[in-house]
């Protein structure tokens, strides 16, 4: 297997991996930093960050998708990749209202972002793989074993292989939308809690779960700027991107980039007492990597640098 951390140079990383306090865990970095006793459910999290009410009930996303054969496996597409427009997105949820009428009701809230609303009488949701995880892979290992869900999913996929969209689109040169995606079912947390001052992050449920703690949200500046010393939540999330299209230039040209833009600048600011505090936290395949450090750290000279490999793989 490649090495996609060979002769990548990332000077300020290691100097910090070096200097701090290194270690790593099992546990989910959002939970922990909300003080949740569970992961949260993304999909009514996701619901209210993209400006939709609170809603009390049980809530699931049922994001449309297009499934393609590749390399003889069937692969999940970002539902972003399907460009589907507002009429196209209510035409096919018109269309498949029916089939899931008895579990809840369809939720537009973009044309790419689908939500069900769950019917208090409706049966408990079974635990469905989250799409972000499986964007890029192969379909049959996220894909529910639920008998009833997959019934659901069966019709959907029936009506939408003959649905006047889909051969229009088909005709166009487009892609289908061929199939629905269930995940991240569940109700908004009781128990959130957090001493942050602002989250600065892109991804909508981390975003609806600061909405929900009444705290901040910005969206991420491009490089690292002093601020306020407020407690802060920074996500930066363009390795993640790289790595669900398997673009192993893109990761390395985007780690690289974070080396000069924000890590770099963040060793400046933490020598000089800019910042008091730093933990950077890196989500790995099975660990969560964290680099604990402060102005003291900063000057063991006598410490050096880690290599890469050891830091994000």
């Amino acid at each position: 297997m490649y090495d996609l951390t060979r002769d990548l140079a990332t000077p300020a990383l290691c100097a910090l991996g070096g200097k701090g306090k290194l270690g790593s865990n099992t546990n989910n970095w959002l939970s922990t930093a909300f003080c949740l006793a569970d992961d949260p459910a993304a999909a009514p999290l996701r619901f209210l960050a993209l400006g939709e009410a609170v809603v009390t009930k049980r809530m699931l996303c049922l994001d449309p998708i297009n499934f393609a054969f590749v390399e003889r496996n069937v692969s999940v597409g970002d539902p972003n990749d399907l460009h589907l427009t507002a009429a196209e997105a209510q035409s096919l949820r018109d269309s498949l209202r029916e089939i899931f009428a008895e579990i809840g009701e369809i939720r537009i809230t973009t044309p790419h972002q689908w939500h069900l609303l769950i019917h208090d009488t409706a049966p408990a949701l079974p635990l469905f793989s989250a799409l972000p995880d499986f964007i890029g892979q192969r379909a049959d290992q996220g894909l529910t074993t639920d008998p009833q869900w997959r019934k659901l999913l069966n019709e959907a996929q029936i009506l939408l292989h003959a649905h006047p969209i889909n051969q229009a689109r088909e005709s166009r040169g487009q892609p289908r939308v061929n199939s629905l995606w269930p995940w991240g079912g569940g109700s908004l947390p009781s128990d959130a809690n957090t001493r942050l001052g602002v989250v600065k992050s892109n991804n909508p449920i981390l975003q609806g779960l600061a909405k929900h703690c009444g705290i901040a949200v910005e969206s991420p500046n491009e490089t690292w700027q002093a601020t306020s010393p407020t407690n802060q939540l920074v996500v930066l999330d363009c390795l993640e991107q790289a790595r669900g299209r398997a673009d192993g230039m893109r990761w390395r040209e985007a780690l690289a980039q974070l080396d000069a833009n924000w890590f770099a600048p963040i060793s400046r600011d933490l020598r000089n007492g800019s910042i008091a505090q730093l933990k950077i936290i890196m989500p790995a395949a099975t660990v969560v990597r964290q680099i604990e450090l402060t102005r003291y750290t900063m000057l063991k000279f006598w410490r050096g640098s880690l290599p890469l490999s050891s830091l994000v793989t």
